[in-house]
């Protein structure tokens, strides 16, 4: 029976989660978190000691982080301030994560607490954006006062037009969630996780269209196709699956065809119709970002680049740091892409896995396309919760075998 000291704790311990997990989403008041969470960082530690996985990817994080932030400090890139905090926060998000599922077998906090990250973001962007509305008319009259495609946070910053994309990312991410709740009546969503998808994709899809944000598009269709061919256990439920997304992509398209007078004159419509792929300078920058890594092996940020940075977050570490940290960080990543595939052939239920792997993907694509670590370090603090969330799940699958 649990006493009303462990009911205590237990309710503690939650509303320090969330705390938590809103600051590192909504990028606000992380480094006093971090200080709050640092003892449970030990906690955690000495509560995970047959975790030797867990164990590897918070080494790789911590050596990473004080690598990269030290070669920043004696280029004079950064401070001292920013290569602890960012090392412990890094570090710390991952132990979060870690702590949320690592005994919740019935991923009832794992749910919980992925939705409120799922939440935070989307409610940032979306009042942001509807803030700047408000205020300036539109965001094409924004644009001129704030000197760029930005919104106005209800806090007075603005962020930019690519930053509020990547606030957007996961709520793009969930249309497989979707089309599985629609598709599969027998498996069982709480309303309100059905209610907080649908609402979230719809202002993501919003702030795309008022944002122009053509990365938006290509979030919602890699991840619904990642998430279907990723899962294994949809082997026998593809098909439909599948054909739905299809069905609904091509209505959607015609639609757009069909209505295509209502998005003439928008930021959408005049940034896809004006600006070709090949015009776009991430992709001289990617080009110029590699070849300079083996000119300047140490980086330094000396090689030419037409942007401010690479737009990519590994050839942006390789750009400022060099060689090292850009093969640690690479390791993350893979150590990242092969917990999730052992995630999918473990026994969790089937919508964890459509969340996970939308997730992940939504992850990897802006990744892909924004410097993560010189612009919008909260992102990769929030996939370092995720990915200790994912750990935490497989550990718990294993104990349970166990036993």
């Amino acid at each position: 029976m649990k006493t009303p000291h462990f009911k205590a704790l237990t309710i503690l311990e939650s509303l320090i989660f969330a705390i938590a997990i809103i600051g590192f989403s909504i990028n606000r008041y992380t480094r006093p978190i971090t200080l709050l969470l640092l003892p449970y960082l030990f906690f955690v530690l000495l509560k995970s000691r047959n975790c030797a996985g867990f164990y590897k990817v918070l080494l790789l994080l911590i050596t990473f982080s004080i690598t990269h932030y030290t070669i920043l400090y004696f280029y004079g890139l950064g401070s001292l301030t920013d290569l602890v905090f960012n090392t412990l926060s890094a570090a710390i998000a991952f132990c979060l994560g870690y702590a949320v599922s690592r005994n919740d077998n019935g991923y009832i906090k794992t749910n919980r607490y992925i939705f409120l990250i799922i939440s935070s973001m989307t409610l940032l962007a979306f009042t942001s954006l509807v803030h700047t509305q408000s205020v300036f008319g539109s965001v094409e009259d924004a644009s001129v006062v704030l000197q760029g495609r930005s919104v106005q946070t209800l806090w007075g910053y603005t962020i930019s037009a690519t930053g509020v994309n990547a606030f957007f990312s996961y709520s793009l991410s969930l249309l497989p969630f979707i089309l599985m709740m629609v598709s599969f009546r027998e498996i069982k969503v709480k309303k309100i996780y059905r209610f907080i998808s649908v609402v979230a994709f719809i202002m993501g899809i919003y702030g795309t269209m008022q944002l122009g944000n053509r990365t938006g598009f290509m979030i919602v269709i890699i991840s619904t196709l990642a998430v279907i061919l990723r899962t294994p256990s949809m082997t026998n439920k593809k098909r439909p699956l599948l054909a739905l997304a299809s069905l609904l992509a091509l209505i959607v398209a015609m639609m757009l065809f069909q209505y295509s007078h209502v998005l003439n004159g928008t930021l959408l419509y005049e940034r896809s119709s004006q600006l070709s792929l090949n015009d776009d300078l991430r992709y001289s920058a990617w080009s110029s970002a590699l070849i300079g890594l083996f000119d300047y092996p140490m980086g330094g940020q000396k090689t030419l680049l037409p942007t401010s940075y690479a737009h990519n977050m590994w050839l942006d570490v390789g750009y400022q740091t060099g060689f090292a940290p850009l093969l640690l960080l690479l390791t993350i990543t893979l150590a990242a892409i092969l917990v999730v595939r052992r995630f999918n052939k473990i026994d969790h239920p089937i919508e964890i896995k459509f969340l996970i792997n939308a997730l992940f993907t939504a992850s990897i694509i802006v990744c892909f396309v924004e410097p993560i670590l010189q612009g919008w370090t909260f992102y990769f603090y929030v996939f370092c919760i995720l990915l200790g969330v994912v750990y935490g799940c497989n550990s718990a699958k294993a104990k349970e075998v166990q036993l």
